[in-house]
């Protein structure tokens, strides 16, 4: 069988794809002669095709894990397309494929290739979709600064810190996301004492010059803020 792994979130495809190494059920045996994993930015055409020709040898089939299968250079696809047509595989067969010109045929391999390309602008994938059971991975949902400033309302500083790191991970600008709080900061005085909303300035006010002044790293300055704010909330 072929799986196409298909999407830019990697936690959630490596998820997918263990799912799919733990149904095919091999022994630790097996694991250790049957199963390969290749990431297509370093391995070259004749490494594919010794892999793909392996034929099992501690169980009754082999699994092969290809990451990045859109990263393959020219020979690559071509080779691994040809490996595909030639073994005689298809999409949802109803029946065994039969061995072909690679003496290959299904029962022997199951194959996962993973990408992080969406695959529908990519003619490649396309291809290769023809051939294989397809799960595309949507995008995760990219976290902005009032879902930050929601964890300081909930006096959950640690799930701030986390939102923190994604906002920055994700390429958010520091000053982007002080300015975030520094409005927040404001529509809460209503609800703060006025020596906490006090402490809250400055504390806004040193972290500025910390990134500003290169003080601190700013994912320093804007997590010990974060903090600082939550014990004042």
């Amino acid at each position: 069988m072929i799986y196409l792994v298909l999407g830019p979130d990697g936690a959630v495809k490596d998820q997918k794809i263990a799912e799919l190494k733990a149904k095919a059920a091999f022994s630790s045996e097996a694991l250790l002669f049957d199963y390969d994993n290749l990431d297509a930015c370093d391995t070259d055409v004749q490494a594919l095709r010794k892999t793909l020709l392996a034929l099992p040898v501690a169980g009754a089939k082999r699994l092969v894990v290809l990451r990045n299968v859109h990263k393959l250079d020219a020979s690559g696809k071509e080779a691994l397309l040809q490996f595909l047509t030639r073994s005689g595989r298809q999409k949802r067969p109803e029946a065994p494929s039969p061995r072909g010109a690679f003496g290959r045929g299904e029962e022997d391999q199951d194959i996962i290739l993973e990408s992080g390309d969406a695959g529908d602008k990519n003619p490649f994938l396309k291809k290769l979709a023809g051939y294989a059971q397809v799960t595309v991975i949507p995008a995760p949902k990219q976290q902005n600064v009032f879902d930050m400033t929601n964890a300081l309302s909930a006096r959950d500083p640690a799930g701030a810190c986390k939102i923190l790191d994604s906002l920055l991970s994700q390429g958010d600008h520091p000053l982007q996301i002080m300015g975030g709080l520094v409005w927040f900061w404001g529509k809460s005085r209503s609800g703060i004492s006025g020596e906490n909303f006090h402490k809250g300035l400055v504390a806004l006010e040193e972290a500025d010059l910390n990134i500003k002044r290169s003080r601190l790293k700013p994912e320093q300055a804007l997590e010990l803020l974060v903090v600082k704010l939550s014990g004042m909330i």
